[in-house]
C-alpha cells in the first residue's frame, strides 16, 4: 500500500486481543494481533525479514499517531520506547 496509508491498514487492528505466536504454533511467546500490528508499525524488523522503510516524513507521523493512540487509549509506557509496560500482553499495560 502506499505509504500514507499504512496507518488506515493497520490502526483498526490495534485494538483487536487474539493472540497467536507470530514464530508459529507452540513457538516463542504469544502476543496480541494489536500489539504485533502496532510492533510492526514501530520497527521494521520481523525476526529475520527487514521490511520495506517507510518515508522519514510518514514514519513519523506514525510515531506520534501511535503515542497519541496510547494515550487515549490508557496504555502505558514507562520507558518511551515503544514497548508496553505488560511485556508481550498488550493488555497487562493498560491503566485500570
Amino acid at each position: 500500500c502506499p505509504p500514507t496509508m499504512i496507518w488506515d491498514w493497520f490502526s483498526p487492528y490495534f485494538t483487536d486481543d487474539e493472540e497467536f505466536s507470530p514464530r508459529g504454533a507452540g513457538k516463542g511467546k504469544a502476543i496480541t494481533m494489536g500489539k504485533f500490528a502496532k510492533d510492526v508499525l514501530k520497527d521494521l524488523k520481523f525476526f529475520d525479514t527487514i521490511f520495506p522503510r517507510i518515508p522519514v516524513k510518514i514514519q513519523r507521523e506514525i510515531t506520534q499517531k501511535l503515542a497519541d493512540w496510547d494515550a487515549e487509549n490508557g496504555v502505558v509506557d514507562p520507558k518511551g520506547k515503544g514497548k508496553h509496560a505488560g511485556g508481550d500482553d498488550d493488555r497487562q499495560g493498560r491503566v485500570a
